[in-house]
């Protein structure tokens, strides 16, 4: 919890300036838009040689970084904030997974931290990226098939429920299973 506030409080003065608006974020968000509209009109993800707009898999994703955006427009604060929310989530499930494999406390934190500040990672999440929810839903799949506290029909249930989020936040969750 503490690296997780840590993490909030170094990057947030920053959050919306140290890395410019990218075409993915812009996407991802108009993505979202048009899955929520019901006339969404035109549309810069507009299908090829049609005059309509185009829509993601990804509702899940793009819908929350819209609805995230909705609430702090015209920043692109709230897409940022969530994309960061997706790494610290999927940063805590990290070290759990690590935990219930058997690391002991400091290793799976330190590992955890690896995880955190990977260039990869961080460039993904401060560009508001939904990559870090689908890292969440894969470490909480791997989280759940570890647990003893299910039986065994209501964790494999589990984990599919959250295998689908995971592939309705992002499509290239598909990568992981």
């Amino acid at each position: 919890m503490l690296i997780s506030m840590g993490v909030v409080l170094f990057y947030l003065p920053t959050l919306t300036t140290s890395v410019p608006v990218w075409n993915d974020d812009t996407m991802i968000v108009e993505s979202g838009r048009v899955a929520l509209s019901t006339d969404p009109g035109p549309s810069t993800n507009e299908r090829l040689g049609e005059s309509r707009p185009a829509y993601s898999i990804a509702l899940l994703g793009t819908a929350l970084q819209e609805i995230a955006y909705r609430i702090t427009a015209p920043s692109n604060l709230g897409p940022h904030l969530s994309a960061l929310l997706g790494q610290l989530i999927a940063f805590g499930l990290f070290v759990q997974f690590l935990k219930q494999s058997g690391l002991t406390d400091g290793l799976s934190l330190a590992l955890g931290a690896v995880f955190l500040f990977d260039p990869l990672c961080n460039m993904a999440w401060r560009g508001a990226r939904v990559d870090s929810w689908a890292f969440a839903c894969l470490f909480a799949c791997l989280c759940l098939i570890g647990s003893a506290k299910l039986t065994e029909r209501s964790r494999w249930l589990a984990v599919g429920a959250t295998a689908t989020a995971g592939f309705f936040f992002w499509s290239s969750f598909a990568l992981f299973l």
